[in-house]
């Protein structure tokens, strides 16, 4: 009986010490500090974890409160919080204070050095809830979340943050010595191998070049990839597209002073005279195309792109600004500063988002056109999650109707390529498969991504054309 007793306790302490070290690594692994403070007109917050392995398998959030806010977001301790820093996506608060309600207001950029992962984010979308201030007193909580959602760490931290002190530099010319030479023979063959292409990718993050390498040409956006990533793509075969918005602006800036509350003239106000019209999902600003001044800052953010940075070509996007404002003269801005761009860089590809309407206009000067959420699409749940789903079957109608009708015909005269990019998680094999049926079926090259375009995704899916598509669904 002694015996068996003290082989009992000796089991009973063996278990306490496998627990207890259990329960040590793991405090030891979800242990967060954090820091912030203001580097040039962003916020830097530093998250730094004890060991570097901390945020590979975790959800990061940077949830902040500004203070002489009032609201927010009540379901997470030390709440309310107005912001959230997701995947890199900015989000202001909209719901009720303990809901789930946020939606998009723009983007932020993160990069990982050992076990610190450092994210900046513009000072302009924080003041954009403040009026007529100059500082702003920030409280900010960081959070590691399990895929269950559940938190398993977090930390704080403030910043006071002062807006105006350090105004956006503008935009230098290229110098004589950029680059543009050792660049050019490979950009010169550019258009060719644009053409021949038989897959593609949309990523918006800053690494992942093993994986990026495995596809024909790649759609990237700066500052987030740093030029030596893209002239390694480069150097790997890979055509590589820069992101440039032509139809919206993503600041406020003086400029020649020429338009609606003295800013630049490039601005519309047609929603508040005298105040330049913006986009309240982005917190960006309709930009006018017939505006000079637009298309020679257009031009020189493209000779960056294409020079400096070593693009293969440029993708645009916001296109489609012109539709808000009919009865300007924005449309046909938009289309000769596509045929300005192309006149200027006459080797590089150019791909257009969107921007149907004026595609019989453009087509002789771009080399490919996308649909965005073209079979598969996403909706936002109430506990914030993302929800991947079909589109509804009038907008898959009205897909079809629109290569059908529309894209084709411009096809058959100008040929170029017709991408499709599509929402959806890796695991959703048969949405994903009956995706890429679908795009193989209309003449698309399908691409699938998180809606946040921060993963690369390696799924070996092919296309195999499939009748059913030819017809409207019900």
């Amino acid at each position: 009986m002694l015996i068996r007793n003290k082989a009992i306790i000796s089991l009973y302490f063996l278990f306490t010490i496998v627990i207890s070290t259990q329960l040590l690594l793991a405090a030891t692994v979800n242990t967060l500090s954090a820091k912030a403070h203001q580097v040039g007109t962003n916020l830097t917050v530093l998250a730094t974890a004890s060991e570097a392995e901390a945020f590979q398998a975790a959800r990061i959030q940077i949830l902040i409160h500004l203070a002489h806010q009032h609201g927010g977001y009540t379901g997470a301790t030390g709440g309310p919080f107005e912001i959230m820093v997701e995947d890199n996506i900015v989000y202001d608060h909209t719901g009720p204070a303990a809901g789930w309600g946020w939606h998009k207001i723009g983007i932020a950029t993160s990069s990982k050095r050992g076990n610190t992962l450092c994210t900046d984010i513009a000072s302009a979308l924080l003041f954009s809830k403040t009026v007529n201030r100059t500082q702003i007193r920030s409280r900010i909580l960081v959070r590691t979340l399990n895929p269950s959602w559940k938190v398993t760490a977090t930390a704080r931290t403030t910043c006071v943050l002062s807006y105006g002190r350090h105004p956006i530099p503008p935009i230098p010319e290229p110098s004589a010595n950029d680059n543009a030479a050792a660049h050019s023979d490979r950009l010169s063959s550019a258009r060719e191998q644009f053409a021949k292409i038989t897959n593609y990718y949309c990523y918006y993050g800053g690494g992942d070049i093993s994986r990026l390498a495995q596809y024909n040409a790649v759609i990237l956006h700066a500052p987030e990839m740093s030029a030596h990533n893209v002239r390694k793509l480069d150097r790997l075969g890979v055509i590589t597209l820069g992101y440039l918005s032509i139809g919206e602006a993503s600041e406020l800036i003086r400029g020649n002073g020429k338009g609606p509350g003295g800013y630049a003239s490039w601005y519309f106000d047609k929603q508040q005279v005298g105040k330049p019209d913006e986009n309240g999902n982005w917190h960006s600003y309709y930009a006018n195309c017939n505006d000079p001044a637009w298309r020679s800052r257009c031009v020189r953010h493209a000779s960056l792109l294409l020079r400096k940075d070593g693009y293969s070509g440029l993708f645009l996007d916001c296109v489609n600004t012109y539709e808000l404002y009919p009865r300007t003269h924005d449309r046909a801005g938009t289309i000769k500063l596509i045929g300005e761009l192309r006149k200027k860089f006459p080797n590089a590809v150019i791909v257009l988002n969107q921007g149907f309407k004026i595609l019989p206009q453009v087509a002789p000067r771009i080399d490919g056109v996308m649909l965005e959420s073209f079979t598969l699409g996403w909706r936002a749940m109430p506990n914030g999650q993302k929800s991947y789903c079909l589109r509804s079957a009038s907008t898959l109608n009205w897909s079809l109707e629109l290569i059908r009708d529309h894209i084709a015909p411009v096809l058959r005269r100008y040929p170029m390529k017709l991408l499709a990019l599509d929402y959806a998680l890796p695991n959703q094999r048969k949405q994903i498969q009956m995706a890429a049926n679908r795009a193989a079926t209309l003449g698309c090259l399908e691409a699938v991504a998180p809606i946040q375009l921060n993963r690369v995704y390696t799924l070996s899916v092919v296309g195999h054309p499939e009748e059913k598509w030819m017809h409207r669904v019900k």
